[in-house]
């Protein structure tokens, strides 16, 4: 029983992980072909969201393409979503002070 139960928790983590590997392709997808910069910009910080628990150091690059895009374009809404996902990587890497400065700082 308990090696039955062991194999479907498997199989659905593995479903999971190839489910959220193909939204991944999807997301770097609209990021290459978006005409659009604020897309752009949205999709990346998506992307830093759906890597921040458990790639953080990709978490990290996709918001700052976020950010360096955002500031280059001014786009305030794109921006100010991009530092607060910067606040979230300073949460889980245990900087919790930086957090708080990129929370306010984002509203």
């Amino acid at each position: 029983m308990k090696i039955k139960l062991f194999f479907v928790i498997l199989l659905f983590v593995t479903n999971l992980e190839a489910q959220t590997n193909r939204e991944i392709d999807s997301l770097l997808t609209i990021v290459r072909n978006s005409k659009s910069d604020s897309t752009k910009v949205s999709v990346l910080n998506i992307m830093a969201l759906n890597y921040i628990s458990s790639d953080i150091n990709k978490a990290k690059s996709f918001q700052k393409r976020s950010e360096e895009l955002a500031l280059s374009k001014k786009i305030k809404y794109g921006y100010n979503e991009s530092i607060f996902v910067k606040g979230g990587i300073y949460v889980l890497t245990g900087l919790s002070d930086s957090a708080y400065v990129y929370y306010k700082k984002a509203y």
